[in-house]
């Protein structure tokens, strides 16, 4: 079996996903363990993915339309 290592372990040598599936050793690949720390890092590189402006067209769409648009739920009398 194979799992992601440090370059300097005398045993490593650099190969892609791509390679091993080509190869037909894809199944033999240990996907690497994600830890807390993993997240952690992610969070604190991550980056807003909407602007300050796109939220406030948003919420004012929201205040106008409600959350599921025009639509009202109405009852039969």
């Amino acid at each position: 079996f194979y799992e992601p290592c440090s370059p300097g372990d005398p045993q490593a040598f650099a190969a892609t996903l791509d390679e091993f599936d080509k190869n037909k050793m894809a199944s033999k690949v240990i996907p690497p363990k994600i830890m807390r720390a993993d997240f952690e890092r992610t969070l604190l590189r991550a980056r807003p993915t909407v602007s300050q402006s796109d939220l406030e067209m948003y919420v004012n769409f929201t205040k106008e339309f409600g959350e599921e648009g025009a639509l009202e739920t109405v009852c039969p009398e």
